[in-house]
């Protein structure tokens, strides 16, 4: 007997020791980050749910204003959690099993006041209840998950597990499972719904970016990949990118973001690296022969070309020379001088004065060349490509002539469709005979000294 006395003494001691060890957890406010810590620590969800009851004891919410807090209450918590269901937290290793049943069991709770209750929203309904909702044989083990996390607390809990709610305000005679916790962490849940909606919105913005700048390096260097070995190094690099960020677009985390920022400014530099190429080549991407040295306004000989009737190269490029006839080739001076440029009279010393809308914005001080065409195609809002085909076709002078003019008739509004396919346009015409360049550029020069004599 005096064993068994001692005994008692001496677990009443023990649980008394245990007591004081089980201090409680001490919050000023709650977040889920703590709940990261709760995994798998018995003693810790023990603390944590005395400190959730602690700190619902210690609400006090007027009585006329507990309907309309509590709605705004359940509010937040529903738009956090359908967030989180379908877009799982990247920053919280917390699984998305756990975010769609706290989803679910929010909604079930659409009593505004017990929202702002001493002891929270309530579940007491049945297991069959529960078995429907959750789509799952058994529920308690979604209840001991989610306890386990740190996100319900029991509340009178019964000793043979049966649920029960009844409508008080006290809920002194329900017996279930309390959503507490989440009530109490709804500004941390509020902020990781912040910043996890920014870091998808970073995400999407990232992809796009990167799409649209490797979309445009593929466009530069398509025309002339096959011809120069820097562009088809280029395309290749731009393939890589390509493929590494469908890899990095499948799922959204911290380390992909990091990765897409990488490959963001690596594919800014790639085409920042090709636009300087394009602009700086003396003439190579503008060539049929990557050796040529002089800048020959003839027509390439060798050049098979090709029109179409397609109606999408019907442009709006035929105000150009339309009525004055084509060129006369049977002439040896139109042999020299395929296009009339030197016939017109034309001075490149001049071409800002015949071309007024350039002044002060180009500087044409060195001639004709590649840089020049690829500066006044950029003023004109024409296409490389169309400057590349220009130049190849036509040779870089006239090129530049038909930029020139396309630019002009920009400036002075008098250009239906966009200004890139009345180029090209221009360009086809010139090729086929049927635009003058030399008689446009001849009027030009004249109404220019007309206006000056005036």
């Amino acid at each position: 007997m005096d064993q068994q006395i001692a005994s008692r003494r001496h677990d009443s001691r023990s649980i008394g020791g245990l007591i004081e060890s089980m201090s409680l957890i001490k919050h000023d406010c709650f977040s889920i980050d703590d709940c990261l810590a709760l995994r798998g620590d018995a003693l810790r969800v023990a603390q944590w749910e005395a400190s959730v009851a602690k700190a619902m004891r210690l609400r006090n919410n007027p009585e006329a204003t507990r309907k309309a807090d509590g709605e705004k209450l359940r509010s937040r918590a529903i738009k956090a959690f359908a967030q989180f269901t379908d877009y799982p937290p990247v920053t919280l290793e917390i699984p998305k099993r756990v975010w769609r049943r706290c989803y679910q069991l929010v909604r079930m709770c659409a009593n505004p006041a017990d929202w702002t209750s001493k002891t929270g929203p309530v579940i007491g309904a049945s297991d069959d209840t529960m078995r429907v909702t959750f789509g799952v044989q058994r529920p308690s083990r979604e209840f001991a998950l989610l306890r386990a996390w740190g996100l319900i607390v029991p509340h009178n809990a019964r000793g043979n597990g049966h649920r029960r709610y009844k409508v008080s305000a006290s809920h002194n005679k329900t017996s279930g499972w309390s959503l507490a916790p989440i009530v109490l962490m709804l500004d941390s849940l509020d902020e990781l719904r912040e910043t996890e909606r920014n870091l998808i919105e970073k995400h999407r913005l990232l992809c796009s970016e990167i799409t649209n700048i490797t979309s445009s390096i593929r466009s530069l260097m398509r025309p002339i990949a096959n011809e120069l070995a820097w562009a088809e190094n280029t395309m290749s690099a731009q393939q890589t990118i390509c493929a590494r960020r469908r890899n990095l677009a499948v799922r959204i985390t911290p380390k992909a973001i990091s990765e897409l920022e990488i490959l963001h400014r690596q594919s800014l530099a790639l085409h920042q690296a090709a636009e300087k190429q394009l602009s700086e080549n003396s003439g190579e991407a503008f060539t049929d022969n990557p050796a040529a040295t002089e800048m020959c306004s003839r027509v390439n000989q060798n050049v098979q070309y090709h029109t179409t009737t397609h109606k999408e190269h019907k442009f709006n490029g035929s105000s150009e020379g339309s009525e004055r006839g084509g060129r006369d080739k049977t002439s040896a001076n139109n042999q020299e001088d395929s296009y009339g440029l030197i016939r017109s009279g034309f001075k490149w010393t001049d071409i800002e004065k015949v071309f007024p809308f350039i002044r002060g914005f180009i500087h044409s001080h060195a001639g004709p060349n590649a840089r020049l065409l690829h500066d006044i195609c950029k003023m004109s809002a024409v296409s490389t490509e169309t400057a590349i085909f220009a130049a190849k076709l036509l040779g870089p002078e006239a090129a530049i002539i038909c930029a020139l003019l396309t630019g002009e008739r920009l400036s002075q509004g008098t250009i239906h469709s966009s200004p890139d396919k009345y180029m090209q346009s221009l360009v086809r015409r010139s090729a086929q005979g049927e635009c003058n360049l030399g008689h446009s550029l001849y009027a030009r020069c004249k109404a220019v000294n007309f206006e000056r004599g005036r």
